[in-house]
Parts: structure tokens; C-alpha cells; sequence
């Protein structure tokens, strides 16, 4: 909400840790506490354009997720309030939607299909990218079958993006389809489950998805040359 409000022209951000996923401060900070990455920034800051993206208006700037495995982070964040029976129905609900329906899919470099799930990456934390022509990197899942689909749900509960592919070179995957996106669209058969830096929203059956070169101006530490050691970037 901050990084929305501050914009590309707004003030500078230092956006500290101190909730829960704290996925926007780890990019930028690492595993700094909010007291250290303060201390830090002021002995030795800088200023960072951070570029970001946006799912019809509604902006990210480390990761989202559209598709069905959007319904398992209910079922984490009941385990995270200790709701063990609430989280139990929750990944009941996911697993059945499982396979139900696809996501389709369009982006403007061409690549398009269908996909159980679609990821994109902000430049803070993809490496797949070249930071001369930064973009949103999309990665479109497509597990083979119901044991796949379970692997990416309990992975889902603990890891909030892309989890099942993240260990090893996950890129690589057989069921990783990997792109870039500037602009495109996506669409399902009912509104579309979506995850925004770690916030579940419900989206219309049709959305847009746009990259925006400079969402917002972020202090962080000189030194780290934008990839703090232990930080969110360079998945």
C-alpha cells in the first residue's frame, strides 16, 4: 500500500520489515531487522527506481500468482493463525478445484496457452530477466497429474510462490513453460484466484496484466547493490 501510494514521483520509501510475509522488505533488505536495515540506510543509502506490475490496476511489486494454486493460501494463513480445522477444509477445497479449470493465457512476446497456474516475477526477484530490458518474468505451471497438484499445494502452504519449482534450477522443469511479459492478458472459466505479494484477491474472469518500469523510489543500502545477501532477489 505505501509503495502505491509513494508512486514513481512520490517520496522515497524505506519499506522495513514488520509483518508478516514481509515479502517487499526481504527483496530490498535481506534478512535485516527493521532496526538494522534503518541503521543501515542511513550510514550508507541510496536511492533504487523499483519496477513493479499490476493485475487489472491492482499493482505488485515482488511476485503474483493467478490460477487455482491461488486457493491454497488460505489454508497457509489458517495454519499461520493456528486454525488447524479451517486449514484442513481450505486445502480440501483446493485440492478438489485442482484440474477443474486452466488458466489461459496471452502475452505480448508471444507466448500464450493454458496452465493450472501463472506466475510472475517482478525484476527485484527474477533473474531470469537481463536488467538492460526488464520486464516481468512469467512462468507457467503445468503439473502432470494429482500427485503434482498435491506436491504444489503443500509446498504452497509453506512457500508462498512458485514453491514446487524452486528447488534446483526450477526453470528447467518440464512443466515450467518461462517467458517475459510487458503486457498481456489472462482469463478463466469463473473469476480468477489470484495472489498479490502474498494478499488473496478474487479478480473478474478477465484481467490485464501490465509491467510498470518504475512503480515507486525505495531507500536501500548502497552496498548491496540492489541484491541484499539473503534477500528476496535473484529466485
Amino acid at each position: 500500500m505505501a509503495a502505491t501510494l509513494c508512486g514513481p514521483d512520490g517520496p522515497l520509501l524505506a519499506c522495513l520489515p514488520g509483518g508478516t510475509m514481509n515479502m517487499l522488505p526481504r527483496a530490498l533488505y535481506g534478512h535485516r531487522d527493521w532496526k538494522t536495515a534503518l541503521h543501515a540506510i542511513l550510514e550508507d543509502g541510496a536511492v533504487m527506481p523499483v519496477a513493479g506490475g499490476a493485475v487489472n490496476g491492482n499493482p505488485f511489486h515482488v511476485a503474483a500468482i493467478l490460477g487455482n494454486p491461488a486457493l491454497w493460501a488460505p489454508a497457509r494463513e489458517a495454519i499461520r493463525d493456528g486454525k488447524l480445522t479451517e486449514a484442513w477444509k481450505r486445502a480440501i477445497y483446493a485440492w478438489r478445484r485442482a484440474f477443474r479449470s486452466k488458466i489461459h493465457y496471452s502475452l505480448d512476446g508471444g507466448m500464450h496457452g493454458r496452465a493450472e497456474g501463472v506466475g510472475l516475477l517482478c525484476p527485484i526477484v527474477s533473474k531470469g530477466v537481463p536488467d538492460d530490458n526488464p520486464a516481468l518474468e512469467v512462468a507457467a505451471v503445468n503439473p502432470p497429474g494429482m500427485m503434482a497438484i498435491l506436491r504444489l499445494g503443500l509446498e504452497t502452504l509453506v512457500l508462498p510462490f512458485l514453491s514446487p519449482m524452486l528447488g534446483g534450477d526450477w526453470r528447467a522443469n518440464p512443466y515450467v513453460k518461462i517467458g517475459e511479459c510487458r503486457e498481456g492478458h489472462a482469463s478463466g472459466r469463473r473469476r480468477v484466484h489470484a495472489i498479490l505479494d502474498g494478499e488473496i484477491v478474487r479478480l473478474p474472469k478477465y484481467v490485464k496484466i501490465s509491467f510498470t518500469p518504475v512503480a515507486f523510489r525505495a531507500l536501500v543500502v548502497a552496498s548491496d547493490k540492489g541484491r541484499p545477501e539473503g534477500g528476496g532477489a535473484a529466485i
